[in-house]
Order: structure tokens, then C-alpha cells, then sequence
């Protein structure tokens, strides 16, 4: 899964099923497109699992140097990270 979206066109999505790690996966591609130089948006609907997966995350993208955010409808501006992960 990680190498399929590593791979593909700038905007890829991929169907990842219950408990396959969709977590886990996304940081570390994540953490790679952020690696790349780019600025990363991470979008789910689920604000609990936003917020969970959001601050497990933040010791890898604390060890990449990756300045974070998480962004809500209602975040200022200045919240987001450009050449940030999101």
C-alpha cells in the first residue's frame, strides 16, 4: 500500500480495509511526501480518530523536523503548516 501510493499521480486515493493499519500506513507516507518537500493535508471525518492518530504521530513527525497541525472547520488560518504536515 505504501509503495502503490508513493507511486502514484500527485492525488492518490487508496481503499484500505478495517484494522490493515490505514493509521500507520498514511504517517509513514505522510512522513515520505513531507521528505519530498511537500506540503501534506491528511483528511478523515472522524475527529476522534483524527485527534488519536494526530498525537501518536507527533514523536515521527517531531523526529523528521515536520511542524504539524491539526486542523478543524473552524482552525485560523495560521493553524495550517505550510511545508507542514496537516
Amino acid at each position: 500500500a505504501i509503495l502503490a501510493l508513493l507511486k502514484g499521480a500527485d492525488h492518490t486515493t487508496a481503499g484500505i480495509g478495517t484494522g490493515e493499519g490505514k493509521s500507520r500506513i498514511l504517517m509513514i507516507v505522510n512522513s515520505m511526501q513531507y521528505a519530498t518537500g511537500k506540503t501534506v493535508d491528511f483528511c478523515t471525518s472522524d475527529v476522534v480518530l483524527a485527534k488519536r492518530d494526530f498525537l501518536a504521530a507527533q514523536s515521527l513527525f517531531n523526529l523528521i523536523g515536520a511542524e504539524s497541525s491539526l486542523i478543524y472547520a473552524d482552525s485560523p488560518f495560521r493553524t495550517y503548516k505550510m511545508h507542514g504536515i496537516n
